[in-house]
């Protein structure tokens, strides 16, 4: 099946890494990228990305861009029954190097499920599964909720785990594997989903603001089935709206940054604006 990227977009300065990643690879046969911003400086980096033979610009269909208010307008361009598609926020700042083609092989083989989500560092359920995995201890009881009081919304946690992912990536001890674990009639941070097409055909013109709450919970809900998350791909969310303020300071970014350009020092990663 066609594979395509979408991302609601955009900032230049979390997307300018994400470009790379996506662009290069041989599995996404496109990258939709959704103009739901206002600001003129990122969508004139926007405009530049475009021009790249892959990309799709997708302009706001009726409502004025709005944040995550208005993200959910878009999601009828993405329900053709013949494509899988891959949902990354735009603030993506690392992929692992075969993520699209683990993350679509776990789509395929999980049918019964309607969202299969990647293992995705800074998001509270999968830290949930790094904390009963046994692959981190954290001095907080993380719960399996996706707003869990300290794993979204504290900036010294996220900064923590970010560095311990850098690290453990760049001494190649991530990503750890550990099946798939099923998410049942519960909301799910939706940084990294892939899903059918046809799954939501019937059911995008609904999407609204709440875009998330929908998604990951009203759908699986109608068609009575399961979310997923699979450690078979894994990836790196920089940051939720509390958190930002203090992790745009930080070393975090940069850290990710220079991720990136090692994976690429070849130049296979000239392929961002």
């Amino acid at each position: 099946m066609k594979v395509v990227c979408i991302t609601p977009a955009g900032r230049q300065r979390y997307m300018q890494l994400l470009a790379p990643y996506v662009l290069s690879n041989a599995r996404v046969d496109e990258w939709q990228v959704w103009l739901n911003t206002v600001d003129l400086g990122d969508l004139a980096w926007l405009d530049r990305l475009g021009r790249h033979p892959k990309v799709r610009l997708i302009k706001p269909p009726a409502e004025r861009p709005n944040g995550g208010y208005t993200i959910g307008q878009f999601w009828p361009r993405c329900a053709d029954e013949n494509t899988i598609y891959v949902r990354l926020d735009d603030d993506i700042v690392w992929l692992e190097k075969d993520f699209f083609s683990n993350i679509v092989a776990a789509r395929e083989r999980n049918r019964d499920a309607f969202l299969v989500s990647a293992m995705v560092i800074n998001n509270a359920l999968c830290s949930y599964l790094l904390q009963f995995t046994g692959k981190v201890v954290f001095s907080e009881y993380v719960m399996a909720r996706c707003m869990d009081p300290m794993a979204w919304q504290s900036a010294d946690f996220a900064q923590t785990l970010h560095l311990w992912a850098v690290k453990a990536i760049a001494d190649g001890e991530i990503p750890h594997r550990f099946g798939d674990y099923p998410v049942a009639l519960a909301r799910m941070s939706i940084n990294a989903i892939c899903y059918f097409g046809r799954d939501v055909a019937a059911y995008a013109d609904r999407i609204g603001p709440e875009e998330e709450e929908f998604v990951s919970c009203v759908l699986p809900t109608l068609l009575r089935r399961p979310n997923l998350i699979t450690s078979d791909a894994w990836c790196a969310h920089f940051a939720f709206f509390p958190q930002r303020p203090q992790l745009d300071k930080s070393e975090v970014l940069d850290a990710y940054a220079r991720l990136m350009l090692a994976r690429f020092a070849t130049g296979e990663a000239a392929v961002s604006p």
